[in-house]
């Protein structure tokens, strides 16, 4: 059985912002996170632990993607998502 075609992506330019977004932003996010985070933990316990924490927590932002319609919206929120969380880093 086919899928509904008004469920699907139109434009290819939205396919590769959603693609980016989750694949770059969503690690991008996820590695930040975890810095963040090493900073106010000993990284010695800690590290291990975030390794495969690090993997579903890039899964699911992959996944958040897709359920957001405007594929650049979400591109520019992960982009803000990782400015602040670079800007927080370098803050503390």
């Amino acid at each position: 059985m086919p899928a509904n075609k008004k469920h699907l992506i139109r434009s290819p330019w939205q396919r590769l912002a959603k693609l980016i977004a989750g694949f770059v932003g969503g690690y991008c996010i996820t590695q930040l996170l975890f810095m963040l985070i090493l900073k106010f933990a000993a990284p010695t316990e800690t590290l291990i632990t975030l390794q495969y924490a690090g993997f579903a927590v890039w899964v699911t932002l992959f996944l958040v993607v897709y359920l957001v319609e405007n594929g650049y919206k979400i591109l520019a929120l992960y982009a803000l998502l990782c400015a602040v969380l670079y800007s927080l880093i370098n803050l503390i």
